[in-house]
């Protein structure tokens, strides 16, 4: 008999839309490295919160980029779900 792989579950994407004109960058921390901006408007896939930031993907004509961008920028239709965020200590 052949086994058949079944395909792994994908989470569901979160939408956002960018609030202005702001900077991206490397890593969810205001100091790392400015890699790009997104324009106001923008739509935006949320696949994970740390802190204030977002790990989001948008698309230009380049193709898909990817970036930390700060959540304070954000507006979404929905809120968005608890399975998204990851945690962190607060001194």
């Amino acid at each position: 008999p052949t086994s058949q792989l079944s395909p792994s579950p994908t989470a569901p994407t979160i939408l956002g839309v960018a609030q202005g004109d702001v900077w991206v960058h490397s890593a969810p921390d205001q100091d790392a490295q400015r890699i790009g901006a997104v324009i106001q408007g923008t739509s935006v896939e949320v696949h994970a919160i740390y802190g204030n930031w977002g790990l989001i993907t948008w698309y230009t004509s380049e193709g898909p980029m990817d970036a930390w961008i700060s959540m304070l920028w954000l507006t979404f239709d929905d809120p968005y779900p608890n399975w998204l965020v990851t945690p962190i200590s607060v001194p």
